[in-house]
This record gives structure tokens, sequence and C-alpha cells, in this order.
């Protein structure tokens, strides 16, 4: 009989465009929508100053739309992600995030 190969595609980041952190359960937390199993992964937000202002290591952990406690302004934030999958290739993502309130 024959064996059965499967390769393992291309990893895809989803993330939406927006976010609105109002407490009300929806849309409420920037994160990553699908997570999946990698060897490493670290996600950083930036604000319009380039200060980091959220750094994780956990791709089920997201951002809230605080900084040190205190709500950030309405506007947009600049987003790195990089990862290296289960075949050790590692990815590099970048984007821009819409904070709503």
């Amino acid at each position: 009989s024959g064996a059965i190969h499967i390769d393992q595609g291309i990893c895809r980041l989803l993330l939406p465009n927006a976010f609105s952190p109002k407490g009300d359960g929806i849309n409420d937390v920037f994160s990553v929508k699908y997570p999946f199993s990698v060897k490493a992964f670290s996600f950083m937000i930036y604000s319009r100053f380039g200060e980091l202002i959220f750094e994780t290591t956990d791709m089920s952990k997201g951002w809230d739309g605080t900084f040190r406690g205190i709500d950030q302004p309405v506007g947009s934030y600049v987003w790195i992600i990089q990862f290296t999958d289960i075949t050790n290739r590692t990815q590099t993502g970048t984007g821009v995030i819409t904070l709503l309130r």
C-alpha cells in the first residue's frame, strides 16, 4: 500500500483591521483570530509616536486598548508579529489596527 504525505501549508495570520474595547464583549481585544501551534511567537503594538505599548509571546493573548492601565486614544496603531512555525520557517507580518471607542 502507498504512504500518504501531507505538507504543512503556509500558516496565515488573521487579524482584524479595527477593534473597539468598550467592554461589550464584541471586538474588545485585538488578537490573532485563530491561534495555531508555533515554536516561537512575538506580538508588538506601537503608538503613532513609536512607543512600544503592548508585547506578548503568547499567541492566545491580545491587546485590550490600554497602556499601563490607561485607555489609549482612538486612532491607528502599528502591529508587528513574528513567529517560527513547526517547520522552523520564520515569518513576519506587519499592519495597522484602528482603535475605536
